[in-house]
């Protein structure tokens, strides 16, 4: 079975050449498709059939003198008789003629890294939704839960732009593992810097327009609700005492959303780690230092200064050429390599400093620092934090 293969439709025709249909006979027709899992569209003279595709359709009607409007069947239509107690078994004679796949079976679906194509950017970590990518132990992109991927989705293959990320299932090159070719690459569609088309926080956009809950907080707890009234999972540890003195939650508490995680906070209270799991020495140190390459845009200039050397990396104002957070962190990495001892690491779009003293750092851009930011030992908000970061690397959110 070919991934192209379209599923059956069925429709309920009640229009010219078919007598109408009571609604006890109609809602049994209905169920009993859908139990089965067939689309079902009802079509009649106020409710017209959308113009024909390629789908495949069975249309069943209680027809004048027992002869379809339209005659013989076609290619890609059958006729039938809307009879609630054998119609499951007209659609599922149907699909079998058309070779339709059948309804709610499981198609293995999922990626493939091409490792020889891979410039562990990180694109694909920090656009699929669904927890399909992490890392390994060395910070190199890998795919950790295949499971998670959702059926006919390549949307992370289209971003890479490199190409390196191949579904075996897919109908087309060069996602499904054929040759890439040049024109491949120059492909608009494998060439978007996911961060620079939507900001550079992925999880917060796309969340902010799916996703609404309703927040019920007093001095005592925490209560979370979908907009349909079911309640969602709160995790208190360590319970909610430090919500104690909340008069005004409004004002007095804050939530920050991490990837799938959203924190409550209370601005009553000065937040501190538990000295039994604090490590020996607090990070970072005036030592250490992150810059991070949010967004990737044309004509860009990126300015990091460390211990007085300036590096600036500009971006080409050529519209379809390649350009993404990572190659902008590594020219930024090369641009500094001769600051005395001060050493560079990459992984994906954030660059990790490190020196035997102290570093003074900064990070600017054109665009008011929404495309390239320095982070010591605090940020303003969960929203700066990186989707990378060196184990054990703490960072106030003040």
């Amino acid at each position: 079975m070919a991934l192209s293969d379209r599923p059956l439709r069925v429709v309920l025709y009640e229009g010219s050449g078919a007598e109408s249909v009571d609604a006890d006979s109609r809602w049994a027709a209905v169920n009993a498709l859908l139990e089965k899992g067939f689309a079902v569209t009802r079509a009649g003279a106020d409710r017209p059939l959308a113009p024909a595709d390629t789908t495949p359709l069975l249309v069943v009607g209680r027809w004048q003198n027992d002869v379809p409007p339209a005659g013989e069947a076609t290619a890609k239509v059958r006729w039938g008789s809307l009879d609630p107690a054998t119609v499951a078994d007209q659609a599922e004679a149907a699909r079998a003629e058309f070779s339709a796949p059948t309804p709610g079976a499981w198609r293995p679906w999922f990626p493939v890294i091409d490792y020889d194509r891979c410039t562990n950017c990180m694109q694909c970590l920090s656009f699929c939704l669904f927890g399909v990518y992490g890392v390994d132990e060395g910070k190199r992109i890998q795919v950790q839960n295949n499971d998670n991927c959702k059926t006919n989705c390549p949307a992370c293959s289209r971003v890479c732009p490199e190409a390196a990320i191949m579904f075996p299932k897919y109908k087309a090159g060069p996602i499904n593992g054929d040759v890439v070719s040049d024109s491949d690459l120059n492909r608009e569609k494998m060439k978007i810097d996911i961060s620079a088309l939507l900001g550079g926080d992925v999880y917060s956009l796309l969340r902010d327009r799916s996703e609404r809950y309703l927040a019920v907080i007093s001095s005592s707890s925490v209560k979370v609700f979908d907009l349909d009234g079911v309640a969602q999972t709160v995790s208190a540890p360590s319970g909610y005492g430090y919500l104690s003195g909340v008069t005004d939650a409004k004002r007095q508490i804050r939530c920050g959303t991490v990837a799938d995680y959203t924190f409550v906070a209370s601005s009553l209270k000065a937040v501190a780690m538990d000295a039994a799991v604090a490590p020996a020495v607090a990070r970072p140190a005036a030592n250490e230092a992150l810059v991070w390459v949010k967004a990737a845009n044309y004509g860009q200039s990126y300015r990091v200064n460390v211990n007085g050397t300036l590096a600036t990396v500009t971006t080409t104002t050529t519209a379809g050429t390649a350009i993404s957070t990572a190659d902008i962190a590594e020219q930024i990495k090369t641009a500094l390599a001769g600051v005395a001892g001060v050493s560079i690491a990459r992984a994906g779009s954030v660059l990790h400093l490190t020196s035997a003293s102290t570093i003074t750092i900064s990070a600017t851009d054109a665009r008011a620092n929404a495309d390239i930011t320095a982070i010591t030992n605090s940020v303003q908000s969960f929203t700066s934090l990186p989707a990378i970061a060196p184990q054990g690397y703490q960072v106030e959110v003040t």
